[in-house]
């Protein structure tokens, strides 16, 4: 039988008490040492699943769409890993990818060519190696109204130098390659010297663009413009005038027939019929640009994320590309040579003609993408 000392605490024993807590704490230092070693053997957990890459949005633009329509699409992506990314597109919604964008970047268009009457749907891939995304956008082409292919009629006003006469002929059927749709039969009546100086009178209708051609001593080798638009805001009747003095002189550089084309390209409208807001933004200021849908395609194509810059002289926008940064297009400079552009024939299609993008030249910007030039002191463009 146990006595009450046994059941207090001896002398010694308060030792001996703490001596068993200490020996607790270690096992629980060691427990913690174990443990803390097998957390460092442990493998790491696995890192959280790829996810797709995000289409943000997919869309037409350039609406009202008419067969054989050039219809934009434009996209935005993002990969949320951060990954590289490579799109396919199906235009026209026919089954068939008709262009691989490898890299794809964030922000993408792409014009579909040759798009005939219906409702289509296109489709878009965007891959990122591991995962892909699918994505549609359903658009509408309306029948063609006008069966006619476009023509025009150079029509020579007094004595014109025979060559000046055959290289107009030349451009006009170069353009008819390009306008791939006749226009409305407009009728016109001008009195004469009304559509530039040396207009001859004219009262008839017009299918689909006149030309009036005549020879005048002017500052320039040569000049031109449209003077009647028809009610879809195209024009139906324009004037060129050839400097005598000076087209020997473009005949012997081989330019003649460039001179020819430029010109007949601002009598169809090209940057004459610009409206500042629809086609332009930045008219006024420093650094115009054009900003139609389908040339920002063509933009796209060439690996440019800026709209296409439109030149300025002493600080008035002309109406001609920008030729530091186009280098040799015909609606830019006109040494022989020059090509006419898909960024020429697609700002012809945002402006209301049925193109062909297919008549195109070969054509590649002189300078890199994301090149800066100063054209003053406070004045700087980028393309």
């Amino acid at each position: 039988m146990e006595s009450e000392g046994d059941i207090g605490v001896p002398a010694g024993g308060r030792a001996a008490t703490t001596g068993r807590m200490v020996r607790g704490w270690r096992g629980v230092a060691v427990l913690a040492s174990v443990v803390l070693a097998a957390a460092a053997c442990a493998p790491d957990p696995p890192p959280p699943p790829a996810t797709a890459p995000v289409v943000s949005s997919f869309g037409a633009f350039g609406e009202p769409h008419v067969e054989p329509a050039l219809v934009p699409l434009r996209w935005g992506v993002t990969d949320p890993q951060g990954d590289a990314m490579s799109c396919r597109l199906d235009g026209d919604g026919d089954g068939t990818w008709d262009d691989t964008i490898d890299p794809c970047p964030p922000d993408v268009s792409r014009n579909v060519a040759a798009v005939g009457a219906g409702a289509h749907t296109a489709r878009l891939e965007v891959s990122d190696g591991t995962n892909t995304t699918l994505a549609s956008a359903t658009y509408h082409v309306g029948t063609r109204i006008d069966p006619e292919p476009f023509d025009i009629v150079i029509r020579p006003s007094g004595t014109v130098d025979p060559d000046v006469l055959a290289a107009m002929q030349q451009a006009a059927t170069r353009w008819e390659r390009v306008v791939a749709r006749g226009r409305g039969d407009v009728p016109v009546h001008l009195a004469a010297g009304s559509c530039g100086s040396g207009n001859a009178a004219f009262d008839g209708v017009v299918d689909d663009l006149v030309v009036d051609v005549s020879m005048k001593v002017i500052p320039p080798a040569a000049w031109a413009a449209p003077c009647v638009d028809g009610p879809d805001g195209l024009p139906r009747f324009g004037f060129v005038e050839f400097n005598p003095n000076l087209t020997g002189a473009l005949l012997d550089a081989g330019m003649l027939d460039e001179v020819a084309v430029h010109e007949l390209g601002h009598v169809l409208g090209f940057g004459v019929t610009w409206q500042d807001g629809r086609d332009v933004t930045g008219a006024g200021g420093t650094d115009p640009r054009f900003n139609g849908p389908r040339v920002r395609a063509e933009n796209s194509l060439l690996r440019r994320s800026v709209d296409v810059p439109v030149m300025t002289v002493d600080g008035v926008m002309s109406p001609h590309w920008e030729s530091v940064f186009l280098g040799p297009e015909i609606m830019a400079t006109t040494p022989d040579g020059s090509a006419l552009s898909r960024l020429t024939i697609a700002s012809l299609a945002d402006i209301g003609y049925a193109v062909d993008i297919g008549a195109a030249d070969p054509y590649s910007p002189p300078l890199p993408a994301g090149t800066c030039i100063a054209f003053s002191a406070t004045v700087t463009r980028c393309w």
